[in-house]
């Protein structure tokens, strides 16, 4: 319990330090980036009663991604952004395995599944002409599959309808708009200028910790 409070503060704490540093833009934040995950994966382990191998192999890939989208680059990002694929997809094994086939409720899973269909269209339409040639389609579909997670993410709620089944679903929604964040400041015509670093990383920090604290508490 004491070990579990300990990272749980640890972990808000850097998280603190490093959003500051986004919101000024200081090179400080990538210090502290590898910590986040390694700090979220110490308060799971020690405050889950039964482990998840898939959440804690998702949580290493995240880190390991982190690492990799420090550096600049084309084959960076693609390295990075092959570590957080392969992480949505043990989150959606995560959720598929906890959830009942009949919890599939198609009037309410469907329309929802066309709207990140659509929202993710809308991000990726912001990219063409702008991003280099074959990079639009490899988002859409890693935001696809982000998509994905989503729907699981919700049929798990829907399935539970628990507080931590609410927090779960909320962080994979953080998730998504994170990924759709990163993608317009990186390739969008028209630059986001109201502190990007800032808005991709508190997304993502937001969507990591309530996917695992939703996780604890389920």
């Amino acid at each position: 319990m004491i070990l579990q409070i300990i990272f749980l503060i640890l972990f808000l704490g850097v998280s603190c330090f490093h959003l500051i540093d986004c919101w000024n833009d200081n090179d400080r934040r990538f210090r502290t980036k590898p910590l986040l995950m390694l700090l979220l994966l110490a308060f799971y382990l020690f405050s889950a009663k039964l482990y998840s191998l898939l959440l804690i192999i998702a949580l290493i890939l995240s880190f390991l991604g982190d690492v990799l989208l420090i550096r600049d680059g084309e084959k960076w990002l693609m390295a990075g952004g092959a570590s957080f694929l392969a992480a949505h997809i043990l989150y959606i094994f995560l959720y598929a395995r906890r959830i009942d086939p009949s919890a599939f409720i198609p009037s309410l899973v469907i329309p929802i599944a066309v709207v990140y269909c659509a929202a993710a269209l809308f991000f990726i339409w912001q990219l063409l002409g702008s991003a280099p040639k074959g990079i639009p389609a490899a988002l859409y579909i890693y935001l696809m599959v982000n998509a994905a997670m989503n729907l699981f993410a919700l049929m798990h709620l829907i399935a539970y309808r628990t507080p931590g089944a609410v927090l779960a679903y909320i962080g994979a929604i953080c998730f998504f708009l994170s990924d759709c964040i990163l993608f317009l400041v990186l390739y969008a015509p028209k630059k986001v200028r109201f502190h990007p670093h800032f808005l991709v990383m508190s997304t993502y920090i937001a969507g990591q910790f309530l996917i695992t604290l939703g996780m604890v508490l389920s």
